[in-house]
């Protein structure tokens, strides 16, 4: 039970566990446990907010390990295949920093509509350990899709093959952070408003970067 005044005092004694909030320093002496400005039920909806924090931390870790495991491997994809020449410095800051960067913060703020999981003694659990065969083998899941649209452009004899790569590898990140909702993202205004944005700046980047060789493409 939890009380703020003196007069709670009474029922607070016959409680197993007795919570004060308030200024009283009697009650304070008396309780079991107290806080000056939290009330009880202040304290129980922070622990459960931060249970589902930890969720969400989670879920941005593993999101950010296997997009970034997923990068690597398209270096070393388009390197094979002799295009990594295409790729400089403004499209890995792009990726790392803004693409991988917005879908995790997208994810996190996602954390209101976690689910409660009570941890127990498990809170301090290494996640790096226990998924990293998790992120190598879905960063490679991820590659080959992106992989299989090489081949098929390749097939195609399509000569604006970067504009084409980097196109396809920030969007498939971007759109792969909805794997970590626990729910429809779009009914949270927040996130879907972070996620769109995310779309549109990949769509702008390529735009702006790729400008002349979409005006061919558009007038050939």
């Amino acid at each position: 039970m939890e009380g703020s005044k003196v007069s709670d005092l009474p029922y607070l004694m016959l409680t197993n566990v007795s919570y004060s909030y308030g200024k009283s320093n009697i009650l304070k002496n008396i309780c079991d446990m107290s806080g000056e400005k939290i009330s009880l039920e202040t304290l129980l909806n922070t622990i459960k907010s931060c249970r589902k924090m930890i969720n969400k931390i989670n879920s941005t870790i593993e999101y950010i390990f296997t997009i970034y495991t997923c990068n690597v491997l398209s270096i070393i994809l388009l390197d094979l295949l002799n295009y990594s020449i295409g790729i400089n410095l403004i499209d890995i800051f792009w990726t790392s920093f803004l693409t991988i960067s917005i879908g995790g913060l997208c994810i996190f703020l996602d954390f209101l509509n976690e689910e409660d999981i009570y941890y127990g003694n498990l809170l301090d659990k290494n996640i790096l350990k226990d998924n990293k065969v998790n992120f190598f083998v879905r960063g490679i899941f991820i590659n080959a899709l992106l992989g299989g649209i090489i081949y098929i452009l390749l097939r195609q004899d399509f000569q604006y093959m970067m504009l084409a790569v980097n196109l396809v590898n920030n969007i498939i990140f971007a759109v792969y952070s909805l794997k970590f909702f626990k729910f429809n993202p779009f009914k949270n205004s927040i996130c879907r408003n972070i996620f769109i944005l995310n779309l549109i700046l990949q769509m702008l980047y390529i735009g702006i970067k790729y400008y002349h060789n979409l005006i061919t493409m558009v007038s050939s």
